[in-house]
């Protein structure tokens, strides 16, 4: 199993040779086909659903959709394809993943302390988007390399915080949806990611899936 450090590594590295490649790419592009570079940032709110396939908790879903803010930052670059339609690849930091209800009940009456699942990853996709007059609506996909998983549990008799990462493929994918207003060299967006690929390692054991939803706010260089 590969260490924390060496999951990051082996993310940050893919991410670089992707990079490397949008940037060969651009140079086939004229300048006025580019529309700049730009950092976002903002926060999210994550859901988890989880469908176990073996004993004890065989059948049964356990949903972690508790509200809670996690970070995110991501440099882009735009092309443009047309005259309202671009191309917007970005690369950067994010935290997904989510928290349980309090107390959960399950079926057959088993409960649960409340816990959370967080993902520290590094992130890379694309959004190809239309644009009318300030506003633009696009739809997009992305991959995230998972080089931390942390679990944590609130249970007041046994807290408890551990490091899970080796449980979960190094790359999880998901196809999204934005939103944005632009003023100037300002923006405000609003995406929607939903998960498309099983995070879990041995997905004979359980099937489990995310959805992200954030708010970002930008600037164009």
């Amino acid at each position: 199993m590969r260490t924390t450090s060496q999951r990051f590594h082996v993310c940050f590295r893919s991410i670089q040779l992707i990079v490397f490649i949008l940037m060969m790419s651009s140079a086939l592009y004229s300048q006025s086909a580019l529309t700049g570079l730009g950092v976002e940032i903002g926060g999210g709110y994550n859901q988890i659903f989880a469908q176990y396939f073996t004993l004890p908790f065989h059948g049964m879903k356990f949903e972690r959709t508790h509200f809670a803010l996690t970070p995110e930052v991501r440099l882009n670059y735009e092309f443009r394809l047309a005259d309202q339609l671009t191309c917007f690849p970005f690369a950067g930091y994010n935290r997904f993943g989510g928290k349980s209800e309090d107390s959960p009940v399950l079926q057959d009456g088993m409960k649960f302390a409340q816990d959370a699942l967080w993902f520290d990853a590094l992130e890379i996709g694309f959004l190809a988007s239309y644009h009318i007059s300030d506003l633009s609506f696009g739809v997009g996909y992305k991959a995230n390399g998972m080089f931390k998983a942390t679990m944590t549990s609130y249970d007041p008799e046994i807290p408890d915080s551990r490091v899970v990462t080796d449980g979960y493929r190094t790359w999880s994918h998901d196809a999204g949806i934005r939103a944005s207003y632009k003023l100037s060299q300002y923006s405000v967006s609003a995406e929607a990611w939903f998960g498309i690929s099983n995070m879990e390692r041995y997905s004979e054991i359980h099937n489990i899936r995310q959805n992200h939803f954030r708010i970002l706010l930008g600037y164009t260089i």
